[in-house]
């Protein structure tokens, strides 16, 4: 098994239907059944950016993460008696645009030049990219520490419902030729994103997923296999 159909495996065992049983056919669909007569079928959940699904948030924003890890490093050992945990923010879905380590590393050295900068600081990179400076406990050797990815919250709800609708796109295509072989199908989506979303952007996404393609059942859970929500 894969790391979500692990996930998947977990939470299909305290349905209180029996045992999952994994790959009932072999390496075919479905991944999963339960009481031989539910398929279910697991895919990880995240941001796909491309119609054909090739470009996702991984391979389009990974670089990026790479490349400031790389300048971050540059001021490790400095002389500083102070740490800062930065946050990269971007707006979506709009494409990051090209910057170079150096222009990265001289924004960051104003920074630390400025020495009346309030925290938290906003420090734009470019149009779309921005990285927000927090204070950290000092920590020797380390001046700039990556934490995580931001987002633009005006954008998340639209792009989550995209995501999902790709996913039960594709998954249909694969299901359709073995759609025949059991009488309930079911979509379990393992969300990678981990946006935090509210009760309210939930029932959003749940009210705009009308069309669950050839499944019966969409059920979307966390990397704990908690149940987020189900169509």
């Amino acid at each position: 098994m894969n790391p979500e159909e692990k996930i998947a495996y977990k939470f299909l065992e305290q349905q209180g239907l029996g045992l999952p049983v994994f790959e009932p056919d072999g390496n075919v669909s479905p991944d999963f059944t339960l009481s031989q007569r539910v398929a279910v079928e697991v895919r990880r959940l995240n941001r796909i950016l491309s119609e054909d699904g090739k470009l996702t948030e991984e391979n389009a924003y990974k670089p990026v993460w790479k490349r400031l890890k790389r300048v971050l490093s540059t001021f490790d050992n400095q002389d500083n008696d102070k740490s800062f945990l930065l946050v990269i923010d971007y707006i979506v879905p709009r494409p990051l645009p090209k910057l170079t380590e150096k222009q990265i590393s001289q924004k960051l050295q104003f920074f630390l030049n400025s020495h009346n900068s309030k925290l938290p600081y906003t420090l734009t990179l470019n149009d779309g990219l921005a990285l927000r400076i927090f204070e950290s406990e000092p920590i020797k050797g380390h001046t700039f520490m990556l934490a995580s990815w931001g987002y633009d919250t005006r954008s998340v709800t639209n792009l989550y419902i995209n995501s999902v609708q790709w996913c039960i796109a594709e998954k249909s295509d694969k299901v359709k030729p073995r759609k025949h072989k059991y009488s309930e199908w079911q979509l379990l989506l393992v969300d990678s994103m981990r946006w935090g979303l509210g009760i309210e952007e939930v029932e959003r996404i749940k009210a705009s997923i009308t069309d669950l393609g050839l499944f019966d059942t969409l059920v979307v859970i966390d990397y704990d296999a908690k149940l987020l929500f189900r169509i």
